[in-house]
């Protein structure tokens, strides 16, 4: 059996040698102690589950979260609800993107029409395009579902026709 040293093993895996001790540390990779030197002793099976991790973590799983999983065989729903939960955040970070970026592009585009714009009505814009979701949100109380979109995409309609 092949075995590497940390050393080998961040080389290999391009995991810091910081990030393997860490790992080691609060028991989420643990290889053997070679009991003469204390050094740490890695084998393809620990490298295994280093990928196991790198995956998971990719994912966006917390190490709390790799840690109540990584050392399972197979995978149940309750992975598949932490998946979907990881989803759905990441949907909506994506969402957060998808508004900075509008906003970012809005403001551009009323520099270049403009020359300039007052700063207070600049960051009022950007604050109204943040907190759309909000008043999306709060109009569902009182319309219907369809009323809302219309009103919003038609507003969306508008901005594309500006840009």
């Amino acid at each position: 059996m092949e075995t590497y040293s940390i050393g080998e093993i961040a080389k290999k895996t391009g995991v810091s040698i910081r990030t393997l001790r860490y790992y080691d540390e609060i028991g989420l990779l643990q290889p053997t102690k070679d009991p003469s030197s204390g050094h740490r002793i890695y084998t393809e099976e620990d490298i295994l589950q280093l990928h196991k991790i790198m995956s998971l973590k990719f994912i966006g799983l917390s190490l709390e979260e790799i840690r109540q999983y990584i050392h399972q065989p197979t995978y149940d729903l309750t992975l598949k609800e932490t998946l979907m939960l990881e989803k759905n955040m990441l949907e909506q970070k994506r969402r957060q993107l998808e508004r900075s970026i509008q906003a970012i592009e809005y403001a551009i585009t009323l520099l270049e029409e403009e020359g300039e714009i007052d700063s207070l009505l600049l960051m009022s814009l950007i604050r109204s395009i943040q907190t759309e979701d909000d008043q999306k949100r709060l109009m569902t109380h009182y319309l219907d579902q369809e009323t809302v979109d219309a009103i919003f995409h038609n507003e969306e309609l508008k901005q594309k026709r500006t840009k």
